[in-house]
């Protein structure tokens, strides 16, 4: 069999593991459907969206390119994610903080049947799917990229075995040693952190430990497709179990594992080092775009084209800074909603503490947000942002898809002294 082992080590120490590889980059191994799309979010949050490098090339480029990310632009990275199974980063992994998430196989293939019927017409075209296509035709699909996504999609990117994922090999179709490429899976995880979408919220204080950031990352939302429909059949369930039996058996291993790993974490609690938290580090006069900002919470991602995020709903954006403890004023560059929303009653606090401040228009709906001088703390300093209400995209435009609810939107902000 032509696999191999990632684990050439024991799970470690999780205080050792901390501060060996505090400063290497995380590498998010991105399972399709199983909840990665919200996850990358997260983490756009803690390092700053600049900081996080997609990986969007074909495989046979992928090597390449992470080649030349490695030798040259390492430094500029904090996260580098792929829908690339783990063999394709083999060289490079000891570079990396190795993340996963892992999904229930019957939900995840559940969820690419509902993907699918959502997509547009030139993406089911391509996947050779009629339209109007059902659970048969999507289940008994021989296009690569549906038969591998529906067949042991998780074992296929954890087990270390390039014939898995080339549809030239036999393999691909049908694995020599199912069992060898369950062990192999199961040992990749041992040697990696990974959680499950099933249980978030201990995935979260697991990532949160990794990623060694003081900040809750419960700013975590589901991206789910269309809730279930009447693809779920007791036979159409059981055909997945059928289809993918290696991957029911490394899902109920990991999870033993996954909560293991939960109760040390509990029991070890998180650092209250703020010194070792990727946060804000503040110049004064210097303007800083909010996707340069690590560490933050309650932002959607950031969006290239408008050059800002938008504050998420429901939900306290806040950012965390270092700064010199001297007087300062706070500047924010702001796009609300609309060109008449009440910027001026945007709550803004620093370490609990509210702030009063004053609104200039810029132009149409762009906003200036000053504040009143203050002085930050020597340690971690918080400041929140809250609006008054946030107005749903379809109410402003109907044919919209977007179903978002939204109010204020940052694009950058500096500290004057």
């Amino acid at each position: 069999m032509n696999s191999r082992s990632f684990a050439t080590k024991n799970w470690p120490n999780l205080v050792d593991t901390e501060k060996v590889s505090r400063a290497k980059p995380v590498l998010f191994l991105h399972i399709p459907k199983t909840g990665g799309s919200s996850f990358l979010t997260a983490l756009g949050n803690i390092f700053g969206e600049r900081r996080v490098r997609r990986l969007r090339c074909a495989e046979e480029m992928a090597r390449a390119q992470i080649d030349r990310i490695v030798s040259d632009e390492i430094q500029d990275i904090d996260c580098l994610v792929g829908h690339f199974p783990i063999h394709v980063f083999a060289k490079h992994l000891d570079t990396f903080r190795p993340f996963t998430i892992l999904r229930d196989p019957v939900d995840r293939v559940m969820s690419l049947f509902r993907f699918l019927k959502r997509a547009p017409q030139s993406e089911t075209e391509r996947l050779e799917l009629r339209e109007g296509f059902g659970f048969d035709d999507f289940i008994e699909s021989r296009v690569p990229e549906i038969y591998a996504q529906t067949r042991n999609l998780m074992c296929r990117m954890l087990c270390g075995d390039e014939e898995m994922s080339d549809p030239l090999t036999a393999a691909f179709w049908q694995p020599r040693d199912q069992g060898a490429l369950v062990d192999q899976a199961l040992a990749t995880l041992r040697s990696i952190d990974f959680g499950l979408l099933e249980d978030m919220q201990s995935t979260l204080t697991l990532a949160q430990h990794f990623c060694a950031t003081k900040f809750n990352l419960g700013e975590y939302r589901t991206n789910a497709s269309d809730a279930p429909g009447a693809e779920w059949t007791a036979h159409n369930i059981h055909r997945i179990v059928d289809l993918n039996t290696l991957d029911v058996a490394l899902y109920h291993q990991a999870k033993v594992l996954f909560y293991t790993r939960v109760r040390n974490v509990s029991a070890l609690g998180q650092s209250a080092d703020g010194t070792s938290l990727s946060v804000l580090r503040v110049q004064p006069g210097q303007k800083i775009s909010v996707n340069d900002i690590p560490g933050r919470r309650g932002f959607q991602e950031f969006e290239p084209k408008d050059g800002f995020a938008w504050l998420a709903a429901n939900q306290t954006a806040l950012i965390g800074f270092f700064a010199p403890p001297k007087m300062l004023r706070l500047q924010m560059r702001l796009y609300c909603i609309t060109e008449c929303f009440p910027a001026e009653e945007i709550e803004v606090t620093l370490n609990g503490t509210r702030l009063t401040h004053r609104v200039e228009p810029i132009q149409r709906n762009w906003v200036s947000l000053e504040t009143e001088a203050f002085c930050p703390n020597e340690r971690l300093n918080v400041l929140t942002l809250n609006p008054p209400y946030v107005i749903p995209v379809r109410f402003l435009h109907p044919a919209s898809k977007d179903d978002r609810y939204l109010a204020v939107a940052m694009a950058e902000l500096v500290f004057l002294e």
